[in-house]
């Protein structure tokens, strides 16, 4: 007690200059301890934080609540120790609040293309012609033009296609909230008889199918009328391949 005493009396009573370009704490407190002439540490959770400290005579106390203010940490006395620390209440607060922002980033993008998608529900078969007769009569400029623009100047014409309708009608039916939920590296399989490793696909997804497979045979119908050119290579052929069945092969 005696300790801690003398050192917090020690950070209160003091002032300090000192100048540091951007670093990671790992890297900045100890040399801000040399300067202060205390014991101060990091842990793992705030060792990576990027410090940029450019102080003249302020308090050393105001600049380690800086410090731990910019780093969403706090000071904890550890006998005669100031580690700079991230509470459980902090790393579960900025979870929800990561977790928060991936479930409106998948809302929106799920919007976006069902927006598209909902357009297209009731496709016959003559819009699967007329679909197929655009494509293959493009002309060279408009072809250069979603060349130029890569992706996303194929990005229309892709999500016409029934797979990625298909896939982003699944994906809104397994949730936003579910999809945030997949970790970045985690390989998540759903399907409509599960095995013990695989997740459930929910009641809606047996209709998302069945409206998939009738949607890409309108396709491959559409794809060898007479007077379809095969798009003269502009198109990979098995995009229409009548035995294509796994909806994760996108275009």
């Amino acid at each position: 007690m005696l300790l801690v005493s003398a050192l917090l009396l020690a950070v209160q009573a003091s002032t300090i200059t000192f100048h540091e370009p951007a670093e990671r704490a790992a890297v900045v407190v100890p040399k801000l301890a040399k300067a202060m002439g205390l014991n101060l540490e990091v842990n793992p959770q705030t060792a990576n934080e990027i410090l940029l400290i450019q102080v003249k005579d302020v308090p050393q106390q105001d600049l380690l609540g800086r410090i731990a203010k910019v780093a969403d940490a706090e000071w904890k006395q550890e006998k005669d120790v100031l580690r700079l620390i991230r509470p459980s209440a902090i790393v579960q607060r900025e979870e929800r609040g990561e977790l928060r922002k991936r479930v409106e980033m998948v809302e929106g993008k799920l919007a976006a293309d069902n927006q598209s998608a909902r357009r297209l529900s009731g496709w016959t078969q003559n819009d699967a012609d007329a679909f197929i007769k655009g494509l293959d009569t493009a002309s060279d400029s408009r072809q250069k033009d979603w060349a130029v623009h890569q992706y996303a100047g194929y990005r229309k014409q892709i999500l016409q296609f029934p797979a990625p309708r298909a896939i982003v009608a699944l994906m809104t039916e397994i949730g936003a909230d579910t999809i945030a939920r997949i970790g970045e590296d985690e390989r998540v399989v759903y399907a409509l008889k599960p095995t013990a490793m695989q997740r459930r696909l929910p009641s809606g997804a047996e209709s998302v199918i069945s409206q998939f497979v009738a949607h890409q045979k309108m396709l491959v119908d559409a794809y060898t009328e007479p007077g379809i050119k095969s798009f003269n290579g502009r198109y990979p052929s098995n995009w229409f391949d009548p035995q294509r069945k796994r909806l994760g092969s996108m275009p």
